[in-house]
């Protein structure tokens, strides 16, 4: 758990490091993860998130849309507890992105960082 917060805290602190032009790509699982990490990255981030507040998260297409989206982030924060596994898992192996694979600073996964 405080392995999973330290990583996150070392994200933003990259995030806050990068020169004023360059926007770290941020991609969010869910509506309410986006609304978090672009209130925490303001005008430093940019983020996408992959589903809409109505939409069904266990019911995700990984388009080729959202695959680009992957291949271009710097950080995936996702919710976790098997919310998306039907769909993120095939959507970080088609990425083909080495920074935003479990077990890398580049991916946080909430539910990882709390006690079930």
């Amino acid at each position: 758990m405080i392995r999973k917060l330290i990583a996150l805290c070392a994200t933003c602190l990259l995030v806050g490091a990068t020169p004023a032009h360059a926007e770290f790509r941020i991609l969010a699982t869910t509506a309410d993860w986006g609304a978090l990490a672009t209130e925490l990255g303001g005008d430093k981030v940019n983020v996408y998130t992959a589903t809409s507040a109505l939409q069904d998260v266990h019911q995700v297409n990984a388009k080729p849309s959202l695959v680009a989206r992957a291949r271009t982030a710097g950080l995936v924060v996702a919710n976790g507890a098997d919310l998306e596994v039907g769909w993120l898992p095939v959507l970080l192996s088609e990425s083909g992105n080495p920074k935003i694979q479990p077990g890398t600073l580049g991916y946080f996964e909430a539910t990882a960082a709390v006690r079930m």
